[in-house]
C-alpha cells in the first residue's frame, strides 16, 4: 500500500467536468420537509448514531440467492455472491432521503471487473455518467483487470486516469493469477513499471493498494515482483509522492478451482496449465473441480 507523503487540496475546475444528470436532492430541498419528530429515530436517537445506522444500511451486501459459480475467474474470497445495495431506505421519506442520498456513492468501494468478471464494467463510463456533485462523493474504487488493461500508454487505465472526472482518494488494483501475461502458457510473471505514470493525472489521489496473486508454483516470482514495487516511490501530481507504508506486505492463501468454465485446467502433478476442448453445449459449471492453492 502506498500513501502520499504530503497532501494538498486540489480543486477541479467544474468547467472541465462533464455535466451529469440533475440531482433529485436539489428539488426536494426546495419543498417542505417533515422533520419526523414523531419518530424515535429522530426524537430519541442521537444524530451521530442515526448516521451510523444509515451508513451501515447502505453498504454493499451479498445477494445469497445469486451465488457465483466456483469455476469462474471471479469466484474468490469476498466475492462469492453477486452484491447489491438496498436503496429502499431512501424511499422512506424526504428527510431520510436528504440525509442518505450521498451514502451509496461515498461509503462503498466501487468494484470494476474490467475483464473476466460477472459483468463488464468501465470506470471511464461510470464517472462519465455522474455529475460533478456525484463524482466528488466517490473516494475508493477496486479494479480487477488483466495487465494489458494497464501497461500500454494508450491503455484503458491511462485513458481513465486522464478523465477530468476521475478524482478519488484511493485506487485498489488486483492482478489475479489469470491476469498475468500468458499465464495459460505457463510464462514467467512480469509486471512493467510504466503504467504507474498514469497516476499523475488522478486528482486527490492519496493511496494506491496493489494486490498480486498467483498459484503456489509461481509464488516466489510474485514475491520478487512485489518486493521490487515496494522499493518504488511514485510521483503523482504537484510534487506529491506515493511511498510504501511501514507495514509488511499482507499475505494470504486460499483454495481456488483447478479447472475453469472455459476449459483452462491445471495439471497438479505436472504443474502446468492446458486447455480442454469443450463442446459448445457442454455444461461444465457446477461440476466439482480439483482445487489448487493461490497465494496473494
Amino acid at each position: 500500500m502506498w500513501k502520499s507523503r504530503k497532501l494538498k487540496k486540489i480543486e477541479a475546475k467544474s468547467s472541465e467536468l462533464l455535466n451529469g444528470p440533475e440531482l433529485l436532492v436539489h428539488s426536494i430541498r426546495d419543498k417542505d420537509v417533515c422533520p419526523q419528530h414523531q419518530s424515535p429515530l429522530y426524537s430519541a436517537v442521537p444524530p451521530e448514531i442515526r448516521n451510523m445506522i444509515f451508513a451501515l444500511a447502505l453498504l454493499y451486501t451479498y445477494d445469497k440467492s445469486r451465488p457465483f459459480s466456483t469455476d469462474t475467474y471471479y469466484y474468490r474470497p469476498d466475492f462469492l455472491y453477486r452484491d447489491r445495495i438496498d436503496t429502499s431506505l431512501l424511499l422512506t421519506c424526504r428527510q431520510v432521503y436528504l440525509e442518505t442520498w450521498s451514502l451509496p456513492l461515498s461509503r462503498n468501494d466501487h468494484v470494476f471487473w474490467c475483464y473476466r468478471g460477472p459483468h463488464d464494467a468501465s470506470p471511464f463510463r461510470f464517472f462519465s455518467s455522474l455529475n460533478d456533485e456525484q463524482r466528488a462523493l466517490v473516494e475508493r474504487i477496486h479494479i480487477f483487470a488483466q495487465l494489458y488493461w494497464f501497461e500500454d500508454q494508450h491503455s484503458e487505465f491511462s485513458r481513465t486516469c486522464r478523465h477530468p472526472a476521475f478524482t478519488l482518494r484511493s485506487i485498489h488494483i488486483t492482478i489475479r493469477h489469470s491476469d498475468w501475461w500468458f499465464w495459460e502458457h505457463n510464462n514467467a510473471l512480469e509486471l512493467k513499471d510504466g503504467w504507474t505514470e498514469s497516476l499523475r493525472s488522478v486528482k486527490r489521489l492519496e493511496e494506491l493498494v496493489l494486490e498480486l496473486e498467483t498459484i503456489e508454483r509461481d509464488k516466489d516470482q510474485m514475491y520478487a515482483v512485489a518486493e521490487r514495487f515496494r522499493k518504488r516511490h511514485f510521483t503523482i501530481r504537484d510534487g506529491l509522492v506515493l511511498k510504501p507504508d511501514d507495514k509488511p506486505p499482507f499475505k494470504q492463501e486460499w483454495m481456488g478451482p483447478a479447472s475453469y468454465d472455459d476449459g483452462h485446467t491445471y495439471n497438479i502433478e505436472g504443474k502446468y496449465w492446458f486447455q480442454l476442448a469443450l463442446e459448445r453445449d457442454q455444461n461444465v459449471a457446477g461440476k466439482p473441480a480439483d482445487q489448487f492453492r493461490q497465494d496473494c
